[in-house]
């Protein structure tokens, strides 16, 4: 009897898709690499475990999983992503060479896309994320994701943290009394600021997960510890999806959520707070090397200073 995929698929599938990115991007960097894995696990965790069956390849990049995969990443890796794995698959002899035509003619639709108009987070938006009328009812573990989810939204909002720094941030990089949190950017660039002032409500949200991890006996130095394990894509996404998923909340948000649309909204939010001037205290966060989300909150603020939106 057929089975869908598992995760041993995906383990095995992600190992040899790095080597396949490894040998057809050369000279990709860490940081691209770590975007088109990001994209990779979001498509993988959302659109093909056990819900595809095995040996089903082309029903991995059928039109309503990749309409709703680009509805959703918007970042500058997330076409890439697909175009490579699809090549995967068909250099892997997964694909025939008419599915693999007919994937990459109904990839052609989305190429226009990413270049739509970036949305924002409303304050509003924010306001209800990091209140306590969230929803986490009927949800696996729902009392640990109460406490856990905030730090994920927090870390990416308040610290504008990408979701490769959410995981890779270990206990020793927070001084919670002290208020600061490590600044993972800096160890790629000296000029940015190595700790960071963590903002008071991440603190809150921060103090009460430290408390339940505590309560936990994990020996792990890693920060964010998510069912009893170290934190992966898989389980971030999760969390996020406790406010895309469900109507409860959904409903209460003016656009789907993402790390990175945390990212910009705060940034944008900042510039908006400050008249401007708060872009160069996020140069001071994220150096001088192109930052898409930097980018995209500046672009809109300057747009709707010159539309008279502000």
């Amino acid at each position: 009897m057929s089975t869908s995929f598992n995760n041993s698929f995906f383990n095995k599938v992600r190992l040899e898709f790095q080597e396949f990115l490894i040998i057809k991007e050369k000279g990709i960097n860490e940081q691209t690499k770590e975007r088109y894995l990001n994209d990779f696990d979001y498509y993988l965790s959302n659109y093909i475990l056990e819900k595809v069956m095995i040996d089903d390849f082309y029903n991995i990049f059928n039109n309503l999983k990749l309409r709703d995969y680009f509805s959703k990443r918007k970042g500058s890796t997330a076409r890439a992503t697909i175009t490579n794995l699809v090549d995967f698959f068909y250099n892997n002899l997964k694909l025939t060479p008419e599915q693999y035509l007919s994937i990459k003619k109904e990839l052609r639709k989305y190429s226009k896309e990413s270049n739509e108009k970036i949305d924002f987070l409303t304050k509003t938006d924010i306001n209800f994320i990091f209140s306590s009328s969230v929803d986490y009812r009927f949800i696996d573990r729902d009392k640990e994701a109460k406490v856990i989810a905030p730090v994920i939204w927090s870390l990416a909002y308040h610290q504008v943290f990408e979701q490769t720094h959410i995981l890779k941030l270990k206990i020793t990089d927070l001084r919670l009394n002290e208020g600061l949190i490590r600044n993972l950017r800096s160890d790629e660039d000296g000029i940015i600021l190595k700790w960071m002032n963590l903002d008071e409500r991440c603190k809150e949200i921060l103090q009460e997960y430290l408390n339940y991890r505590n309560s936990l006996k994990i020996k792990s130095d890693k920060l964010l510890i998510i069912e009893g394990k170290e934190a992966t894509n898989g389980t971030i996404n999760k969390m996020l999806n406790i406010l895309n998923g469900r109507v409860e909340n959904c409903n209460r948000i003016s656009t789907n959520v993402h790390v990175q649309k945390f990212n910009r909204s705060r940034i944008y939010h900042a510039l908006i707070d400050t008249n401007g001037h708060s872009a160069i205290d996020y140069i001071h966060l994220l150096g001088l090397k192109k930052n898409t989300q930097f980018d995209n909150a500046l672009k809109q603020y300057l747009t709707d200073i010159n539309t008279n939106n502000l």
